[in-house]
């Protein structure tokens, strides 16, 4: 494949791994940024992204793969909107409990709740070893950097602020996944 066509094949990944990811990071910042004031509404806000985030993986996944788009709400998705959902609440929990907390701290928690999700998408859709291996690790980079930033993100003095901060953090993060997960594709 030709530079162009790289950098085209890198952009139309980017862009459905964008709008993927973005449902569930929205939904976990909002949840931090609530959790003290309103756990109700934190923890919707944390399962309705996860699940929007699910939808749209199966909806757009085939995409990325040039595949036909069949919705199918089959055990996949379920399985990626409940360990989304929770993987998400345990984030929301440590982060809103955690207060001064080391970066290395948000570095091993990223690193766990990565792969907690890889393993776990890995014993339902049957994975080979290196597929796990490479997912769980464009994953555990990924989380890492979205722990180290929602700090970030959130200390934003306005709403605005915040949720530029978040829309870059996700840019960032799905930057990674694409070239970790998804170099076999860019070659």
């Amino acid at each position: 494949m030709n530079p162009a066509g790289v950098l085209a094949q890198f952009l139309m990944i980017l862009w459905w791994e964008s709008l993927q990811n973005l449902p569930p990071l929205l939904g976990l910042t909002t949840c931090v940024k609530l959790y003290n004031r309103n756990r109700v509404v934190a923890l919707a806000a944390a399962t309705g992204g996860c699940f929007l985030g699910s939808l749209l993986i199966a909806w757009t996944e085939p995409l990325i793969y040039r595949e036909a788009t069949v919705l199918a709400l089959g055990p996949s998705f379920w399985v990626n909107a409940v360990v989304f959902s929770v993987l998400a609440m345990v984030g929301s929990l440590y982060m809103s409990h955690v207060r001064d907390r080391p970066a290395r701290l948000d570095a091993g928690v990223g690193f766990v709740l990565a792969f907690v999700l890889a393993g776990t998408q890995a014993l339902f859709d049957g994975s080979t070893l290196p597929a796990f291996g490479v997912h769980g690790l464009a994953l555990a980079l990924s989380f890492t950097v979205i722990l180290l930033g929602i700090r970030w993100a959130l200390s934003g003095p306005r709403r605005r602020t915040v949720l530029l901060r978040t829309l870059l953090l996700n840019v960032v993060g799905s930057i990674i996944i694409v070239i970790v997960d998804y170099s076999h594709l860019l070659v």
